[in-house]
């Protein structure tokens, strides 16, 4: 009896997480809230949010707004990830207002999802997203000043899978916030997939968590990646010659 307890009892745990992993979310992937005049935003959603995106700005409209009025913003691309989520890059429909506060906001969503938001820790709860414009208007690409280097692997077991990833060191310089364009190809399968990434510490992480990720490696596969710088006003440098890496084999130590 206590074994088909403990049993039971795993199950269970398994079934909790498994729900956990296959619910829903949008979010920034910056925590930054400071916005060129005509700058972009880009938004990621999880789960089960992805089958919204074919109806933004039809069942659901997605503007910025401020005391000057709304400005609608633009789908101007679908990026596909390979596991369980996928980005949406927004245009504002208009040149913003220099310094000026925009509130973020998705009309009609269905009950179940939440529009981002952001804590406050003074009130201690979540506050609508609000971006703060800057007077600049940013035309500039941005300069890639080193070569992408590899810098660790990490594969790392969970209750229902893997988080399995390879970290590229990346030095990159420009005017405002920095993201890393990766298109990787599956040597197996052939299939190349794009995906704009944030940099934490000058790092880019190529792979996926334990519930999501914009690439799904496989243990001890062969892959080619090439990076492109891309800024918050949607300028980019040119991609860099294929790099190739495997994804590791060997559970990362604590």
């Amino acid at each position: 009896m206590r074994h088909i307890a403990i049993l039971i009892i795993a199950t269970l745990i398994s079934t909790i997480v498994n729900a956990k992993c296959k619910g829903n979310g949008i979010y920034f992937p910056s925590n930054n809230r400071l916005l060129n005049r005509n700058g972009l935003l880009i938004l990621e959603f999880h789960g089960s949010s992805q089958s919204i995106i074919l109806d933004l700005n039809k069942k659901y409209p997605i503007f910025l707004k401020s005391k000057q009025g709304k400005v609608s913003l633009s789908v101007i691309e679908v990026l596909k990830g390979e596991f369980g989520i996928t980005e949406v890059i927004l245009k504002p429909s208009s040149l913003l207002n220099g310094n000026e506060n925009y509130y973020f906001n998705i009309d009609n969503l269905p009950k179940y999802e939440d529009i981002p938001n952001d804590y406050n820790p003074n009130k201690h709860k979540d506050a609508s997203v609000i971006f703060k414009t800057t007077n600049f208007i940013d035309n500039e690409s941005p300069l890639l000043k080193e070569i992408p280097v590899e810098t660790k692997k990490d594969l790392i077991y969970f209750g229902c899978g893997p988080s399995i990833s390879v970290s590229f060191k990346i030095k990159g310089e420009d005017k405002s916030e920095l993201f890393v364009r990766a298109s990787v190809k599956n040597e197996k399968t052939g299939t190349t997939t794009d995906y704009i990434l944030k940099m934490e510490n000058g790092e880019v992480s190529i792979g996926h968590g334990m519930c999501s990720g914009a690439f799904n490696l496989e243990e001890g596969g062969y892959y080619e990646v090439s990076f492109c710088l891309i800024d918050q006003s949607g300028n980019k440098t040119s991609f860099t010659k294929p790099i190739r890496f495997t994804a590791p084999t060997v559970p990362t130590k604590d």
